[in-house]
C-alpha cells in the first residue's frame, strides 16, 4: 500500500473514532450531563444505578457526573442541590418532597419513581399523558397492591369480616393520606370486608400493640410499622396473620407475608427517563409510567410460631419462602 493511501486511511479512522466519542472527550474530559439522584444511601442500589446507566452508554465519571445525595424532606438540602443547577434531579419516591422541588424549581428536569401516589392528583403532572411540566417519572399501582395484601390475608382467614392496618404515628401530607385511605376503601369494596386502622407510636412494646389489636377485634393485619423487636415479637405469638410491604419485612419478621413491587422495574424506567432528558427530550411530553409487576414473600417460620397453617393458594405463589 503506498504512503498516500495509508494516511489517507489514517485520517478517516481517526475521524471515525472522534465520531464515536463521547461529548467529554471533546470538552477537555469534563462530563457534559450532570445529574443528583436522591435515595437512601444504599451503596448496592448506587452500583446497579451506575451499571444501568453504563448498559445505555452513559459512563459516570465519563459522560455523566452522576452524584448520590440521602434522600430528604429537608427543605434547605433541596434548596442547596437545586442551586447547583443539576441536569436532571432523580427522586426515590414521591410526596412532600416533590411539592418542595416543584417551589424551588420550573426548570430543572425531575424524574420521580417508585412513588406510591397520584402526580395528577398532587399536582405534581397536569395528566398522566402529559405531564406538562418539569416534573415525569414512574409511579407504583399502591391500590392493586393492598388490595392483594388483603386477598392474601382472606386466604388464611376466608370467613374473615373485619381486618385492621397497623400503623405508625408519622408525619404525612393530606394527599398520601387520601390516597392510602382510598386505597384501603377499593380493596374493602371489592372484598366485602371491613378494615380499621391502628396508629401507635413507633416505641410502642409488644403488649401495646397485642393490646389494641385485641381491643380492636380483628382477624387480620396489614402491617405499616417500623421493624423493631417489639413487632416482631407480637407477629410471632400472635394468632393473627400479618401482610406488609416489602421481602425485608417478611425476612426480618415484620409480618409473615410481604409483597413487593419490582423495584428494578421502575428504577430502570428513572435511568430511561433521564436518557431521554439528557438527549433532549422535555419531562412535559414524556407519559407518566405505571409499574405492573410484583412479587410475594412467605415467613414459613413465623407462620409456625404463630400456630397459623399456610394456605397452598399462598405458597404457591410466593415467589420467596423464608423457613
Amino acid at each position: 500500500m503506498n504512503r498516500g493511501r495509508r494516511k489517507l486511511l489514517l485520517a478517516s479512522a481517526v475521524a471515525a473514532a472522534a465520531s464515536r466519542a463521547p461529548s467529554w472527550a471533546a470538552s477537555g474530559g469534563r462530563p457534559s450531563s450532570r445529574v443528583t439522584w436522591l435515595l437512601t444511601r444504599d451503596e448496592i442500589s448506587e452500583k446497579r444505578i451506575r451499571a444501568a446507566f453504563a448498559s445505555r452508554g452513559w459512563i459516570d465519571g465519563g459522560n455523566l457526573a452522576l452524584a448520590f445525595e440521602p434522600w430528604t424532606r429537608d427543605g434547605s438540602r433541596l434548596e442547596r442541590i437545586v442551586a447547583g443547577h443539576p441536569d436532571v434531579i432523580v427522586n426515590l419516591g414521591g410526596g412532600e418532597e416533590l411539592k418542595i422541588l416543584q417551589r424551588l424549581t420550573r426548570e430543572i428536569p425531575v424524574v420521580f419513581y417508585n412513588w406510591a401516589g397520584d402526580p395528577v392528583r398532587s399536582g405534581v403532572a397536569r395528566t398522566i399523558a402529559r405531564p406538562g411540566g418539569n416534573f415525569t417519572g414512574a409511579v407504583v399501582q399502591w391500590r392493586e397492591i393492598i388490595t392483594k395484601h388483603w386477598q392474601l390475608l382472606k386466604d388464611f382467614h376466608p370467613s374473615m369480616r373485619r381486618g385492621a392496618c397497623l400503623l405508625a404515628e408519622v408525619k404525612t401530607t393530606p394527599h398520601e393520606d387520601e390516597e392510602f385511605g382510598d386505597a384501603l376503601r377499593a380493596a374493602e369494596k371489592g372484598l366485602g370486608i371491613e378494615i380499621a386502622e391502628i396508629t401507635l407510636p413507633p416505641t410502642a412494646t409488644a403488649s401495646d400493640i397485642e393490646g389494641r389489636v385485641r381491643a380492636a377485634r380483628v382477624e387480620a393485619l396489614q402491617v405499616d410499622f417500623p421493624i423493631t423487636p417489639e413487632l416482631v415479637a407480637f407477629v410471632s405469638r400472635t394468632r393473627v396473620p400479618t401482610a406488609g410491604y416489602s421481602f425485608r419485612r417478611a425476612r426480618l419478621g415484620g409480618a409473615i407475608v410481604g409483597i413487593s413491587f419490582e423495584w428494578d422495574e421502575g428504577e430502570s424506567h428513572a435511568v430511561d427517563a433521564v436518557v431521554r432528558i439528557i438527549r433532549g427530550e422535555r419531562p412535559a411530553s414524556m407519559p407518566v409510567y405505571m409499574t405492573s409487576r410484583y412479587a410475594i414473600a412467605l415467613n414459613a417460620r413465623l407462620a409456625r410460631e404463630a400456630g397459623l397453617a399456610i394456605p397452598p393458594s399462598v405458597l404457591l405463589q410466593a415467589q420467596e419462602v423464608f423457613r
